[in-house]
C-alpha cells in the first residue's frame, strides 16, 4: 500500500558492482505478473515481481517522487560519510535568489539510484568541493552543475568516482558535467561506464583535469561514446590524464580548445575544435 512511487530497487539481487537491481516500470498488473524484475503503480497499490520471483520482502526498496536530500537557499552545507539513495535525485541543492553564495562541501559521500534525475544536482551553487565522493547507478548524470539565479557554478572534485550512471535511450548521461559558464577542477578521480560521455563540459568556461581517468562509456548513440569532451564553448586542460575503452577518447567540440600535457588515450583525438599538445620544457623535466 503506497502511492507517489517513481522507482523500485532490489537490495537482495545485485550486479557485479554490488548495485541494486533497478526494476522496470511496466504498463499493468498482468505484465508485472509475467515479468520478473518489474513493477507498476495501480491505484493505491504498488505491484512488484522480484527478479528471482521470491515473495516481496524488506529488501524491495521503493523510491518516492520526492527529492531525497534537498537543500535550498543562501546556506553552506557540509556532508561527511553519508549515503543518499533513491529519490528524484539523490541530493539536490539549489539557490533561491540572485546574489546568493550557496556552498557545498561533501566528503566521503555517495549519491545513488536516482529515479528521474542526477545523483547530485547542484543549481546556482557558487562553490562545491567534493572529496572522495561517489555517484553511481543514477538515472541521468552522476555529478551535475548548472547556473541558477544568475549564479555561475564553480566546482572541485578530488578523488571522486562516477560510474554506471544513465539508463535512458538518449545516451547523454555523464559521470561529471558542468554547464552555463561554470568552471571545474578534477584532481585524480575515476569516471567510467556511464551511458554517455564520461567527462563532458557543455557551455562551460574552463575545466582543468589533473591525473583524472575516464574509460568504457556505455553509450551507443552516435558521438556519445567518449571519455573527455568539451562541448559547445570554453577550454579544457588535461594534465597527466588517461582514457581508454571508449570509441572516442578526447573530443573538442566546435569553438572549444583542449590542452593536453602527458595525457594518454588509446584512440585518436577528434572533433572540430582545437586540441594542442603541451610540452614540458627540457629544463623543467631535468629538475623533476
Amino acid at each position: 500500500s503506497r502511492t507517489n512511487v517513481q522507482g523500485v530497487f532490489d537490495m537482495a539481487v545485485t550486479d557485479a558492482n554490488g548495485d541494486y537491481t533497478r526494476y522496470t516500470n511496466v504498463a499493468d498488473v498482468d505484465t508485472v505478473e509475467a515479468t520478473p524484475g518489474s513493477w507498476v503503480q495501480a491505484g493505491a497499490l504498488v505491484h512488484v515481481h522480484t527478479p528471482d520471483s521470491r515473495a516481496a520482502d524488506a529488501n524491495v526498496f521503493v523510491s518516492l517522487i520526492q527529492y531525497n536530500g534537498d537543500a535550498i537557499g543562501n546556506i553552506t552545507v557540509y556532508l561527511e560519510n553519508l549515503t543518499f539513495q533513491g529519490g528524484i535525485t539523490a541530493l539536490r541543492f539549489i539557490s533561491s535568489a540572485a546574489g546568493q553564495m550557496p556552498k557545498l562541501y561533501a566528503k566521503n559521500c555517495k549519491f545513488q539510484y536516482s529515479t528521474n534525475g542526477n545523483g547530485l544536482t547542484l543549481t546556482g551553487i557558487d562553490t562545491a568541493i567534493l572529496q572522495g565522493c561517489e555517484a553511481s547507478a543514477n538515472y541521468l548524470d552522476g555529478f551535475n552543475y548548472h547556473a541558477g539565479d544568475a549564479i555561475v557554478p564553480r566546482a572541485i572534485e578530488i578523488d571522486c568516482l562516477a560510474r554506471d550512471n544513465g539508463v535512458t535511450a538518449a545516451d547523454t548521461s555523464n559521470g561529471s558535467s558542468i554547464h552555463d559558464g561554470g568552471s571545474v577542477v578534477r584532481i585524480n578521480g575515476n569516471y567510467q561506464s556511464n551511458k554517455g560521455p564520461n567527462v563532458v563540459e557543455d557551455g562551460a568556461l574552463e575545466s582543468w583535469n589533473l591525473g583524472t581517468h575516464a574509460s568504457d562509456s556505455n553509450a551507443t548513440a552516435a558521438g556519445q561514446n567518449a571519455d573527455f569532451m568539451m562541448g559547445t564553448s570554453g577550454a579544457m586542460w588535461l594534465d597527466y590524464c588517461t582514457s581508454n575503452g571508449s570509441t572516442f577518447g578526447i573530443v573538442a567540440g566546435s569553438s572549444t580548445t583542449i590542452y593536453k600535457l602527458q595525457t594518454r588515450a588509446t584512440v585518436a583525438d577528434s572533433g572540430s575544435g582545437a586540441i594542442y599538445e603541451r610540452i614540458i620544457p627540457a629544463e623543467s623535466a631535468q629538475g623533476q
